[in-house]
């Protein structure tokens, strides 16, 4: 999915439907599989349209793999709770009725309308922060989110994250999701390793994830910025991206030391885990605010 949930004036959805327990109202988003739709509970007179719900399209409603993908979202929410991670309020899956699965409603634009505007670098290591706060979260509980890109970052007015689209996730060293079949990730994000065989996928294929979207956050500048798929695999696994303080001349070095080790080809060169780049992460917002005063 690659939703951009942006709040507008509250009103009434023109269009609606209802499935399960829940009145469905204009479609904000469509992904590979799904729509989210603005939601609000039936017999919620006077309730906001303040839930999103995410239904397969009809073509993909008898799709085991499809199927699958919501089951997985419920599942990583039951058992990781984080503030930055999306959270699953109520799904039905399986029987005869439409498949659904319902969300908090976000406001704010998702990470990919942000890259080229940058702004002050602390707000952007602090977001990046934040994100990596919500792989370690997964992490810990032993997933791997699968598909780390700008376009599952949701980011509201007060610059808090949320990373949703958890249908590719995957527990780290038991599966590798038969979603695969479809789509081990997003190209221009994924880790070299992946080209190879999603076998050789860890957490430390989301922190390189992480590193591409770091990258292209902090300078304005996307990575392999091409819809060559050969050239997108070729550059992934040998090309060095430049410095970080190419762009960012007066950026602290320590930053461009991290962001280059989570860009590493090899796996076990980049950070140990996402929590200890969310660490890093935060003595470096606090050194880029202490400069900046």
């Amino acid at each position: 999915m690659q939703p951009t949930l942006v709040q507008r004036k509250l009103r009434t959805p023109a269009r609606q439907s209802i499935v399960g327990d829940w009145r469905i109202g204009n479609l904000v988003a469509r992904g590979s599989f799904c729509d989210v739709s603005r939601a609000q509970p039936v017999g919620g007179k006077g309730i906001a349209w303040d839930y999103a719900i995410k239904t397969l399209r009809s073509e993909y409603a008898e799709d085991p793999l499809a199927m699958e993908m919501l089951r997985r979202e419920v599942r990583v929410s039951q058992q990781v709770a984080s503030p930055r991670l999306a959270t699953v309020l109520a799904h039905h899956i399986g029987g005869d009725d439409e498949a659904y699965v319902v969300f908090p409603y976000l406001t704010g634009v998702t990470l990919n309308s942000l890259v080229p505007r940058r702004g002050p670098l602390a707000a952007r290591i602090w977001i990046i922060r934040q994100i990596a706060e919500g792989l370690a979260a997964l992490h810990a509980a032993g997933w791997r989110h699968g598909d780390v890109k700008p376009e599952n970052v949701i980011i509201d007015a007060a610059g808090r994250v949320t990373l949703i689209d958890l249908g590719f996730a995957t527990e780290i060293g038991i599966d590798e999701v038969d979603a695969v079949q479809y789509q081990k990730g997003t190209p221009r994000y994924m880790a070299p390793e992946l080209f190879t065989s999603t076998l050789a996928a860890s957490d430390a294929s989301d922190i390189y994830s992480l590193g591409v979207l770091a990258y292209e956050l902090l300078t304005g500048h996307r990575l392999f910025d091409t819809q060559d798929l050969a050239r997108i695999v070729a550059e992934h696994k040998s090309h060095t991206p430049p410095p970080l303080r190419r762009f960012l001349p007066n950026a602290p070095a320590a930053l461009s030391t991290l962001i280059a080790r989570m860009l590493a080809k090899d796996p076990l060169r980049r950070p140990e885990t996402a929590d200890d780049v969310a660490e890093r992460l935060r003595a470096l917002e606090f050194e880029t605010i202490g400069n900046a005063g």
